[in-house]
């Protein structure tokens, strides 16, 4: 008699079905900006310390003014000076002109001398103590805006062809293990990196409770295939 041959019998059933290409990324803010005065100088005053928030338009330090001051002060009388003249006829409209554009030039060199929020944000870092002279090479400290964050993270070469612009993403944080943070796809490098042979992918992340901060270890998995009641 012939020996029976085992078999495995599976019942098929119809599911839910996700294909996910694992990955590590690191946080980054939705803007991380350098900050830097525009203008060589002392700093005078630095309002805001690291982490603290920051609004539009807030000043987040300033250099010594005593000069630039003195300047728009004095372009400030000239130019009182020589609008009278000109009503008096006594001066020609292209002195009144000069004083005018001498005067704009001096209050350009005083708001060179703040360092001012351009939006709602964090200050990231503080690099820099009350007293240093710095330049506009010099990074006094860093601005980071997490309304929105990006997951950064790297795909292998062979699988850079499962990855696009649009696809969602989940992302789970050491700081949060039970939560899944949902996200998109929002660039793909062309550029294949040196050693390592990966694409760096970015994916935007929401952030409206600011939960997640820049610098956070992340486990990425991008959904490369869903289908319902699949076989």
């Amino acid at each position: 008699d012939e020996i029976p041959l085992p078999v495995k019998v599976y019942k098929v059933a119809r599911v839910s079905f996700r294909d996910t290409l694992p990955s590590l990324g690191t946080i980054k803010g939705f803007r991380e900006i350098d900050l830097k005065f525009p203008a060589s100088g002392t700093i005078e005053y630095i309002n805001f310390k690291e982490g603290e928030r920051i609004t539009q338009g807030d000043i987040i330090a300033s250099l010594d003014q005593k000069e630039p001051l003195l300047k728009l002060e004095y372009a400030k009388i000239e130019l009182e000076k020589h609008t009278k003249l000109f009503e008096l006829g006594s001066i020609l409209e292209t002195k009144l002109k000069q004083s005018q554009l001498e005067y704009q030039s001096a209050k350009a060199e005083l708001d060179k001398t703040n360092l001012v929020a351009l939006s709602d944000g964090y200050v990231g870092s503080i690099e820099v103590d009350r007293g240093s002279f710095v330049t506009p090479q010099d990074k006094v400290g860093a601005f980071v805006d997490m309304k929105d964050v990006y997951a950064e993270f790297g795909v292998i070469e062979k699988d850079i062809a499962k990855v696009r612009e649009g696809q969602n993403v989940e992302v789970t944080l050491d700081s949060y293990p039970d939560q899944v943070f949902k996200g998109v796809v929002d660039s793909v490098s062309p550029i294949v990196e040196g050693r390592s042979r990966t694409v760096k992918v970015r994916a935007k992340i929401s952030n409206p409770d600011e939960k997640i901060k820049p610098g956070m270890f992340g486990r990425v998995n991008v959904l490369v295939y869903e289908k319902d009641l699949a076989l």
